[in-house]
């Protein structure tokens, strides 16, 4: 049987609805006579594949450049596939961050990264894995790049551009960056960004503040201190002026408050707590929202706004104690 009769015993097989032996066939032809268009054309529409068709109009083009019909047809087929591929990038890219985000919450942060980049590799669109790149990678530089992906994906998102003036604040102020990791409890990523300032230091003044802080850090390490976050300190001392004040109040009325109600004093609890909680803050090192939202300090608070922040707590406390 010469080719143009199994092509044509082909098309009426298609034509019958018999699409599989149609295909068996004409895929003989093009084995024997791959430069038949018809079989090629007929091939594009009876394979399975969106990837299959594709090939099949890329051969009929290569036979004849000119068929603009299959040149269309070819441009709604890669359409199709990108479409399809995105779609499927998207589910792994979904795959890999759930994964990453699961190992990131157990500690295995070198595991968590790699997929997490690999996430984003399959989509660059994936919000939520640059923020957990951000948000676990020990290298600066890196967490500065993820926030900026993650803006330029959406820009509204305001903790992401806190997050990035952070980032780039510490970038340009190392020391902070240490401290910043200590109050994390990452004592060894501290002590190795504090070690390599002191190579760089500029003067004999800026290597003894940043030798005291090693010194001070390989102490807590070698005596296996508890690590606490600089939250749950700032959380206990709050209590402490406010205890205090109760305990004295209830001797003012006699440990009675029903009996003896006095609304003022009672008033002055809750400018006590809030006094209390001003000297935590200032007392205790820690970055926190008070400083960037009164003193537009990305920091731990620099010493007039520990000062002001102090003045105002002890006003706040001693006030209500005098009354």
């Amino acid at each position: 049987m010469s080719s143009s009769e199994a092509v044509y015993r082909a098309i009426q097989a298609a034509r019958a609805g018999r699409r599989m032996e149609a295909r068996d066939v004409l895929l003989k032809v093009v084995a024997f006579d791959p430069q038949n268009e018809t079989a090629w054309i007929w091939l594009s529409g009876l394979v399975d594949s969106v990837e299959d068709r594709m090939i099949a109009c890329e051969n009929v083009l290569v036979i004849n450049p000119g068929n603009e019909r299959v040149r269309a047809y070819l441009a709604g087929l890669q359409r199709q596939h990108q479409s399809l591929l995105a779609r499927k990038n998207v589910g792994d890219a979904l795959g890999l961050f759930l994964q990453a985000k699961r190992l990131a919450e157990q500690q295995d942060i070198d595991s968590a990264l790699r997929l997490a980049r690999q996430a984003v590799e399959k989509d660059e669109h994936h919000e939520e894995a640059w923020l957990l790149i951000a948000r676990i990678s020990p290298d600066l530089d890196q967490q500065i790049a993820a926030f900026e992906s993650a803006f330029k994906i959406n820009p509204s998102n305001e903790k992401t551009v806190s997050a990035l003036e952070e980032a780039r604040y510490l970038k340009g102020n190392p020391i902070d960056a240490a401290a910043r990791l200590e109050q994390l409890g990452r004592f060894e990523d501290a002590l190795n960004v504090y070690t390599d300032l002191a190579g760089k230091a500029r003067n004999s003044k800026e290597f003894d503040h940043i030798y005291k802080q090693i010194i001070r850090i390989e102490g807590l390490r070698n005596e296996n201190i508890r690590y606490v976050a600089p939250s749950a300190s700032i959380n206990r001392l709050t209590f402490v002026w406010p205890l205090l004040y109760m305990s004295l109040a209830l001797v003012q009325v006699g440990l009675n408050p029903l009996a003896h109600p006095i609304l003022y004093l009672w008033l002055g609890l809750p400018l006590v707590a809030a006094g209390s909680f001003l000297l935590s803050l200032a007392e205790v090192r820690s970055k926190h929202f008070v400083w960037q939202k009164l003193f537009s300090e990305q920091g731990e608070g620099s010493n007039f706004a520990r000062l002001v922040t102090a003045a105002a707590g002890w006003f706040l406390v001693i006030i209500p104690h005098v009354l």
